[in-house]
């Protein structure tokens, strides 16, 4: 989450060209999730990518309030 804020801070991301990743994001935060978690049931793996996900999100609202 810091490293994306820290990015739209910069000017290498835009809160806007993430919006537009979100789909890839979710895809990409599910696998890693996947890859991650030590047991292979559906608990654990969106206990994981859930949290992942709220981060995106969060740095994607972080990041337009701070360029303000």
């Amino acid at each position: 989450m810091s490293l994306l804020i820290f990015l739209e801070l910069a000017g290498v991301l835009t809160s806007a060209r993430l919006r537009k990743w979100r789909r890839p994001a979710i895809v990409v935060i599910v696998t890693a999730a996947a890859i991650i978690t030590p047991s292979q049931d559906p608990y654990s793996l969106f206990a994981m990518a859930v949290p992942m996900y709220i981060f995106y999100e969060a740095s994607i609202l972080i990041g337009r309030i701070l360029k303000k």
